[in-house]
Formats: structure tokens, sequence, C-alpha cells
């Protein structure tokens, strides 16, 4: 029997926060060095909420732009982007999709080139393995504040040759990985060996892989059986 892999797209469409999500994929793809500063705002910026951001936002860009008039162009410009961010969210539910959708785009324009025209590929996707949807389905969930385990039936990019699979999880720091990923991107790697395709699963953040590996080893998400390649921002934001 021939395998067959197909992508059904689950993601809520976002209209409102697509186009900003891109234009800051764009930039740090243009600005390289950028990815720093702005890896440092989005860990920061974590726990922020839309009804008291300002004077945090204000604290920071002073930190980083201490005299505007003088600082470079590509800092002006991110700035101005962040700025955006929050323009365009209209509430805390809003503020959390957009940073998950930053770190997608950006990963999507290294992945579209990285597969030429004719590999099938999916952004924020349902997996069917010869018609059969992977779901992950806890008996019990869990949310710590730090960690959550919950159902699970998506990835955030996956493409399919006809012969070789490739799955991908993104954040753009490594604690955002939580058990329900992880354990969700397991079970897809038994179904898959099971039914003998071959493929790679890749866990990315935009951030040194080795502290990936560090924080998933330290909650238990990886061990030595794990499979999965660790991809940082040196091996994403390339020419």
């Amino acid at each position: 029997m021939t395998n067959k892999i197909e992508f059904e797209p689950s993601d809520w469409p976002t209209p409102h926060l697509e186009p900003t999500a891109h234009k800051i994929a764009v930039f740090l793809h243009t600005y390289k060095s950028k990815i720093i500063d702005f890896n440092t705002f989005m860990r920061i910026s974590g726990t922020w909420k839309m009804i008291d951001y300002v004077p945090k936002l204000q604290k920071w860009i002073s930190g980083i732009m201490p005299r505007p008039k003088k600082a470079a162009t590509d800092t002006r410009e991110m700035i101005a982007l962040i700025e955006q961010i929050f323009s365009v969210c209209n509430n805390d539910d809003d503020w959390g999709k957009i940073r998950g959708l930053i770190a997608e785009k950006v990963f999507e324009i290294f992945f579209s080139k990285r597969h030429p025209n004719g590999v099938k590929i999916g952004y924020g996707v349902k997996v069917k393995i010869n018609s059969q949807e992977v779901k992950y389905r806890p008996n019990s969930n869990f949310n710590s504040g730090q960690d959550s385990d919950g159902p699970r039936q998506t990835v955030d990019a996956g493409s399919w040759d006809s012969l070789f699979g490739e799955f991908v999880e993104v954040k753009f720091n490594p604690e955002a990985f939580h058990t329900k990923d992880i354990n969700y991107l397991k079970l897809l790697e038994s179904t898959l060996n099971h039914a003998m395709i071959r493929h790679q699963i890749y866990l990315v953040t935009f951030d040194d892989p080795d502290l990936i590996k560090n924080k998933l080893k330290q909650i238990g998400l990886l061990n030595h059986t794990s499979r999965f390649k660790l991809l940082g921002k040196s091996e994403i934001l390339v020419s």
C-alpha cells in the first residue's frame, strides 16, 4: 500500500494579526542580528496584559533605545513594529495569538524556501496518515502555570513529498514548549513509525538549540530515546 499524508487546516484565521506578524518575520530575516533583542522582548513580555502593558513597554524601549534620535535605523524599525503589535491586538487573547503567530511566520519563510514546488506543505494543520487523523488525548489534563497537558492535534508546519515527511513545532523560546506539545509529537512519531513512513520531527526556537535541549530535559520532555531534531536561530535565519 502506498502511504499517504494529508494536511487539514485547523488554525482559526486571524486577518487582523497576520499582516503585522508577517512584517516582523520579514524584518527579522532582513536584520538577522535583531533576533537577540526581539527574543528578549518576547521573553520578558510573556506575562504582560493589554490593560497595563504601556509602562512596561516604555521601560524596555528606553533600555535598548535611550537616545531615540541617535538609534540605528533597524532598532527604530523594530520598535515601531513592536508598537504595531499592540495596536492590532484587541484583547489578551489576540496578544497570546500573535506571539505564536510571529514565530510561525518567521519559520514559514525558511520552510517555504526549503521545499521546492510540488512538495505538499501545511501550516497550523491536522495530520492525517493514511486517512487517520493523529489526535493526542491524555487521560487527565493539568496546568501548573509553567507547563500544561491537554488535547492536541496539530503541527505548526508539515511537508510531504510522497516519500518523506517533515513535521515541526515552533516556539520563540524553549520555555514555551509544554508537555502536550511533546506528547503529541511522540504520538505522531509512533504513528509514522508504525506505518513505516520516513520522516523527521523538528523542535524550533529562535534561541540556542542547547538551551532547548536543556530546558526540555529539565522538565522530562526529552530523554535518550528522543529522535526529535532541534533547530535554532542560526539554522532558520539564513540567507
